[in-house]
């Protein structure tokens, strides 16, 4: 099932209902490594940018603009667009390097005609979605690529999923029970073992990485 783009007469909108997230979370990276991951997300097929501003369906493509490396405690937002299959649908890209290091990529509710957004009580719906899956398919094939660069410690995905915090997990039980109950996540086997869990109950995707299929 292809994803089915909104129409919409007030551009804005493209960019309202909350976003679908691929976060990926670092554990203290060192020397250039900031650099060599974000030029990695830059130079990946699947993505145009960074643009000078948001990206709307239908719209001239902004002009491109220079890649930039948030400071130490600095975070920073840059447009793009992400290609999942036909269709191209605008993001912004979060970088945060300050209580914590992680990369945020966030497809607003929007921008689709047959997703819908999630709700306190089910954060993250349509799991059985075809266009949804496609979304996500996207999204896991890039962590993958990126992972290979230099190694997230965990990449979640999800409807306003956020940046899971491995510190959370081993001090937080029920942190720790929701994130496995949910899965839709990338984990290393170091992470895992930090948390008591016995990383081969998990398909193993890369050397030292698992996956935990989504629940629901």
């Amino acid at each position: 099932m292809q994803i089915q783009l909104a129409q919409h007469t007030d551009p804005v909108e493209y960019w309202e209902g909350g976003n679908f997230e691929l976060n990926m979370s670092y554990e203290m990276l060192q020397g250039d490594d900031w650099k060599r991951v974000i030029e990695a997300l830059w130079a990946n097929e699947s993505i145009v940018g960074p643009l000078v501003s948001r990206f709307v369906p239908g719209q001239e493509i902004p002009e491109t603009h220079a890649i930039e490396i948030p400071e130490p405690t600095a975070a920073l937002t840059q447009h793009g667009i992400l290609h999942v299959g036909e269709q191209a649908i605008g993001i912004d890209v979060l970088i945060t390097r300050s209580l914590f290091e992680c990369i945020t990529l966030m497809a607003p509710v929007g921008m689709f005609a047959n997703l819908t957004a999630g709700s306190k009580s089910n954060p993250y719906p349509l799991n059985d979605n075809p266009a949804r899956q496609s979304l996500e398919k996207t999204y896991r094939e890039l962590a993958l690529t990126l992972f290979k660069v230099v190694p997230f410690s965990i990449a979640s995905l999800g409807w306003n999923r956020e940046c899971q915090l491995l510190a959370e997990l081993t001090f937080e039980e029920d942190a720790l029970k929701n994130f496995l109950s949910t899965g839709n996540s990338l984990i290393t086997d170091k992470a895992l073992k930090a948390c008591k869990v016995d990383p081969t109950s998990y398909e193993e995707m890369l050397p030292g990485l698992r996956w935990l299929a989504p629940t629901g």
